[in-house]
């Protein structure tokens, strides 16, 4: 039960919470896309709560002194971002406290995710006292913490009666959680490989690799996707399929050097792969009878386009049966 003088002051109080929710849930959704992470949603504080935090913490004014009244959370895919989102804060909000990591016991692992707790900054020419004085709360969470904290928060710190048990599970899981994101930073920061210099020693990824190279060596990078993984993938498997040899890179490499083949190299309709794909028609490599697209070589269907048709007339002869279908 709420004492009615306490929910009435609250009352008071909520239009402005719901001001501020409104302007810093639209700030902080742009500050956490500039840098590649979410903007999760925030919350203002239930009035039962804030009830409970005063009964606990006894502050002068529970509307001024309370941090947490509005708080939000900003998801990002690992921790490197953090520092760059931290930036992009600073240009909206001053940071009055930063708290991370504040069990004092290193056995312990509790929620303490990296915490922020921000006030607006005014407006050049449109301040607003009501709004720019408050302080409050924004969580910084990485996707492993939001899961984790998705699926068991609640049930340890919000109980019908409290488990020992669970809340050591819960230590359990976060003690896995910074384990995998610490692995994570880890990836995200070691450097790509250079395979003219340090070939991998992985025989399958250094030959993927090398297909990489050679794409980049001949096309712009916005022609070829962000998964460069996929790419390599489908262009070894064109090279797998030919005949009566498999294409090595060394061929590609030649074959895509040829003046013959320029106007396809340049073609800016065409997928790099569907490039890939008439070139090696144009070769008979993928051709079981030279020149004759008909008899492509294997049993598998292949994207043609009329792009592809326009410059290349050949592949009108390729059947039906070998075409990836694309009609509406």
């Amino acid at each position: 039960m709420v004492p009615g003088e306490f929910t009435q002051a609250y009352n008071r109080f909520a239009p402005t919470l719901q001001r501020l929710q409104a302007r810093c849930d639209l700030l902080l959704g742009g500050v956490a896309r500039e840098v590649g992470s979410r903007f999760t949603g925030s919350r203002i504080k239930k009035v039962e709560s804030l009830l409970l935090k005063t009964e606990k913490d006894g502050p002068g004014d529970p509307f001024k002194d309370s941090e947490d009244l509005y708080a939000a959370t900003i998801v990002v895919p690992n921790e490197t971002l953090i520092p760059a989102l931290e930036e992009q804060i600073k240009t909206i909000c001053e940071i009055k406290d930063r708290r991370a990591q504040r069990t004092r016991r290193p056995e312990e692992f509790i929620y303490d995710d990296l915490h922020f707790i921000l006030q607006l900054k005014p407006e050049p020419g449109r301040p607003d006292p009501e709004l720019d004085n408050i302080r409050f709360e924004l969580q910084v969470k990485t996707e492993m913490q939001a899961a984790s904290s998705a699926i068991s928060h609640d049930l340890v710190y919000k109980p019908s009666l409290l488990s020992w048990t669970k809340a050591r599970f819960a230590s359990r899981v976060r003690a896995l959680v910074e384990t995998v994101d610490d692995l994570l930073a880890r990836i995200a920061v070691e450097p790509d490989p250079d395979p003219e210099q340090s070939p991998d020693t992985n025989r399958l990824f250094a030959e993927r690799n090398n297909i990489v190279v050679e794409l980049r060596k001949r096309f712009p990078e916005s022609q070829l996707p962000e998964d460069k993984r996929r790419l390599a993938v489908v262009i070894e498997q064109f090279m797998k399929e030919c005949g009566p040899s498999p294409v090595t890179i060394n061929d590609l490499k030649s074959m895509l050097a040829k003046e013959e083949h320029r106007s396809i190299v340049e073609a800016t309709s065409l997928s790099v792969p569907q490039k890939i794909f008439i070139i090696l028609v144009r070769e008979s490599s993928l051709l079981l009878t030279r020149g004759d697209p008909s008899t492509l070589r294997g049993q598998r269907r292949y994207l043609v386009t009329s792009e592809m048709i326009d410059l290349c007339p050949e592949l009108k002869s390729i059947p039906g049966s070998r075409k990836v279908r694309i009609e509406s």
